[in-house]
């Protein structure tokens, strides 16, 4: 089962992660320390590195520095989401929703954008860290 049929987070974010943690015998986007990342209250500061987040239903989560290196958004919707200073780099988001999202000072280098919609609508794009360095950025 994907990370991303156990995920249901609006509003402020309805999940908890401590920032960044690191245990014993999890394996760098593995599901269970994706799933342990996300169960709980909030999602600022979660460590979200190299999890599959395919569909995720986000909209209005606060993920604010959070780690989503190399994470998989394709699909998700983020409509809404505060992605204040998130790390985002090497990011698969291909067809996300960024309706309204907000990305200030956020890292996309290298991240893949091909086909993301509301793109004309997201906060703070002019502070995006590595937006020259990422793939398929849609015209503003």
């Amino acid at each position: 089962m994907a990370v991303a049929a156990v995920i249901a987070v609006t509003g402020a974010g309805t999940a908890h992660a401590e920032p960044y943690p690191h245990h014993e015998g999890i394996e760098y986007g593995s599901e269970s320390r994706c799933r342990e990342a996300i169960s709980g209250g909030s999602l600022v500061g979660a460590n979200l590195a190299g999890c599959d987040l395919t569909d995720a239903n986000l909209s209005g989560a606060n993920l604010i520095i959070a780690n989503l290196t190399n994470a998989n958004l394709a699909g998700a919707d983020l409509n809404g989401a505060n992605l204040t200073g998130a790390n985002l780099t090497e990011a698969t988001m291909g067809y996300a929703d960024l309706t309204g999202a907000n990305l200030t000072d956020s890292d996309l280098s290298f991240a893949a954008l091909a086909s993301v919609t509301g793109w004309n609508t997201v906060k703070g794009k002019d502070t995006i860290i590595g937006l020259g360095q990422a793939f398929n950025v849609p015209a503003s």
